[in-house]
């Protein structure tokens, strides 16, 4: 079996929803182990959640298909943090650990005795991660929010979304994006680590993690003094650049056309029509003025053809055109199959089902999913064993005590 990129590296988890959760499932996807300190009194808002059309019963904590998807290869510990004995454990875990990753609202963990300062007294090489909206500093610290919240105030809902309609939400994609860079900022800092022995602290705003994705309208505004606003699928310097509709029911192919050389290309796959030699659509800058235009001509010419026919036809130019594929459409995708990019697990509660696996192929340390989402407290014994040495009889009295709940 290959070794993974993190075997032997340690990591507690105070993370709920998706962004802590996803962060530690990637580390766990390289082979680290990631343990998930959760109990039945305040379990993770996710187990709650149910799979598009697949509703979890009420009560039901290990049903839940997004939970399992977010904390593949995990295991879970079930700790009562509310109870001195469960955060005296949980901080007992946290100093054995090389990595704490956790998304309290800023405070909350220094309030639990799971702070960086106090974590790091006798664990000098923990590297300690806190994700939460707006950072752990700032007049604006204690907003609290989700991925829409931190989308708006990080300044990039603003830039979403069609010119005569309201900003567009960005969920998803900003949730999943600040996990990644939290995993990122971890690994740098593993690695400096083995420098110096010395863990440190990363204090990672999801607000922060927004606006870095608008660099280059800040840089415009820097410039220029222009405050952009949304323009819809409109680029700013290429054209044609939109998604086109083809045949069948929302059916589209997106196309994308940066040079003179690929707009010339874009014209013999069309078998140069007419409407391609107007003055008006010359070069560059004159197409990209003409934009709806433009649009107008390209829809006509894709709506008599299939997505994946238009596809072929102007990839076979060198034009890049892909469809806008359903989910339905990734999922049998030969490429995404052949990539495994979707892998499937086996659920001791809810059976097989498909889920995400790794983004990235490493060659030589291959990441894997290797179990499902963890039952609720599955993994409390052997963990408690395992890192703190406890016994039977130990673990049996903080059971007794309603500590491991």
């Amino acid at each position: 079996m290959h070794q993974s990129a993190l075997d032997g590296i340690r990591v507690v988890e105070f993370t709920w929803v998706a962004a802590g959760p996803y962060s530690g499932g990637l580390l766990a996807m390289l082979g680290a182990d990631v343990v998930k300190i959760e109990s039945r009194r305040r379990s993770d808002g996710m187990r709650r959640r149910p799979a598009s059309g697949v509703e979890v019963a009420e009560g039901d904590l290990d049903s839940s298909l997004r939970f399992s998807a977010l904390n593949l290869n995990k295991r879970s510990v079930s700790l009562d943090l509310s109870k001195p004995k469960g955060r005296a454990v949980a901080k007992q875990l946290a100093e054995q650990a090389d990595v704490v990753i956790e998304n309290f609202r800023p405070g909350v963990a220094n309030r639990l005795g799971l702070g960086y300062e106090e974590l790091s007294v006798k664990n000098p090489g923990l590297v300690m991660a806190s994700i939460s909206a707006r950072g752990q500093s700032g007049p604006d610290t204690k907003l609290p929010g989700y991925a829409s919240i931190f989308a708006a105030v990080g300044g990039a809902t603003h830039l979403s979304g069609y010119p005569d309609q309201r900003p567009a939400d960005l969920r998803i994609p900003l949730d999943y994006a600040t996990a990644t860079m939290a995993a990122m900022a971890v690994i740098a800092a593993l690695l400096e680590r083995q420098d110096t022995g010395k863990g440190q602290y990363i204090d990672l705003a999801a607000s922060d993690v927004a606006t870095c994705f608008v660099g280059d309208a800040m840089l415009d505004y820097s410039l220029t003094g222009r405050v952009q606003t949304r323009r819809g699928n409109r680029h700013p310097f290429m054209a044609l650049h939109n998604c086109y509709p083809c045949q069948g029911h929302d059916k589209w192919v997106s196309i994308a056309v940066a040079t003179e050389d690929e707009w010339q290309a874009l014209c013999r796959a069309m078998g140069n029509p007419a409407w391609t030699r107007d003055p008006s659509f010359q070069d560059l800058r004159s197409r990209w003025l003409q934009h709806e235009e433009l649009d107008r001509h390209m829809a006509e010419w894709t709506r008599q053809r299939t997505a994946k026919e238009a596809m072929d036809l102007l990839q076979s130019y060198g034009v890049a055109a892909v469809p806008s594929f359903s989910i339905l459409e990734l999922c049998g995708d030969p490429h995404i199959l052949e990539r495994q990019v979707f892998v499937e697990v086996d659920h001791a509660v809810v059976g097989k089902h498909t889920v995400e696996g790794a983004p990235w192929k490493l060659s030589r340390t291959p990441p894997r999913v290797h179990s499902p989402g963890p039952i609720l407290g599955a993994h409390t014994r052997p963990v408690l064993r395992e890192w703190l040495g406890l016994s039977d009889e130990e673990i049996g009295n903080l059971t007794d005590e309603d500590v491991l709940v």
